[in-house]
């Protein structure tokens, strides 16, 4: 049996990508029932980095398995998991630290019983997140381009192969 590293097979990356990914969200989600949590953006990065890790890397894997085909590149595929895996880890950080504010400021009263910080003053403290969120939306973005366009080159290079085979046995 031929054991492979994570260098020489992107499919064994992306496995081990989700495994990651899904293992961090399962370890986190205590923090979800306590009340910190609700109605803030901790809840949108939780779910998001999960669906988005989740949907992008999975794709390569499923292309190979239903078109029973290689790759057009794999180097396409380093280069995508690394941008996208860039782009996931800044969102949900910066989800994470802005809801993780927002429930603190939102929840913080004064001696009288009054909000303490007022909506204005959390969504300022949200502009270093949200630009954060904006940085990682380029990175993920240019990865799922990347991705598609290998995923589109597959799949027209194995129905040229699937066409030329058929003309070959006619």
């Amino acid at each position: 049996m031929k054991h492979e590293s994570i260098e020489t097979n992107a499919a064994l990356l992306i496995i081990l990508a989700l495994v990651v990914i899904i293992g961090g969200l399962v370890e986190i989600v205590p923090l979800h029932y306590i009340e910190l949590s609700h109605y803030t953006d901790w809840t949108v990065g939780h779910v998001g980095s999960g669906s988005l890790g989740w949907v992008t890397m999975v794709t390569f894997y499923l292309i190979i398995m239903l078109r029973n085909t290689t790759l057009y590149s794999v180097k396409l595929v380093y280069v995508h998991f690394f941008l996208a895996t860039i782009g996931i880890l800044l969102y949900i950080t910066a989800l994470w630290v802005s809801g993780i504010g927002q429930g603190l400021m939102l929840r913080a009263y004064d001696q009288y019983g009054n909000l303490k910080y007022t909506f204005i003053e959390t969504v300022l403290f949200m502009h270093g997140p949200l630009v954060a969120r904006a940085i990682a939306g380029m990175f993920f973005v240019t990865g799922l381009l990347i991705m598609i366009y290998n995923v589109y080159k597959t799949i027209t290079q194995a129905q040229s192969v699937e066409s030329y085979s058929t003309a070959q046995e006619a």
